[in-house]
């Protein structure tokens, strides 16, 4: 029993090692009402997939988007002008800054 506990042990960390290794960072798609077509063309993903999510966010008008980043689970974040502050939640954005 002890023998299968740590080969089941091992396959877990095995896994976890592997699943880190697929899972690529956060990556912005548009940034301060633009597009960035490569970023689209790496993440295979189109401007017709990105919409939706900005319509699901409540936001009629791509202008007023800080950004739109696809998580590493696949998924949308979409950040207005209005609730970007510092940016230091978005990629490569400011560390440990703290605003006053």
């Amino acid at each position: 029993m002890a023998v299968l506990a740590d080969r089941m042990f091992l396959i877990e960390q095995r896994l976890a090692l592997v699943e880190s290794a697929i899972k690529s960072p956060a990556r912005l798609l548009l940034h301060d009402g633009g597009v960035d077509d490569q970023a689209l063309r790496d993440k295979r993903v189109t401007g017709e997939e990105v919409r939706p999510a900005i319509r699901k966010a409540g936001i009629g008008n791509i202008a007023t988007i800080a950004a739109v980043l696809i998580e590493t689970d696949s998924s949308y974040s979409v950040i207005p002008f209005d609730k970007v502050a510092d940016r230091s939640a978005m990629p490569g954005g400011r560390q440990g800054h703290r605003q006053a």
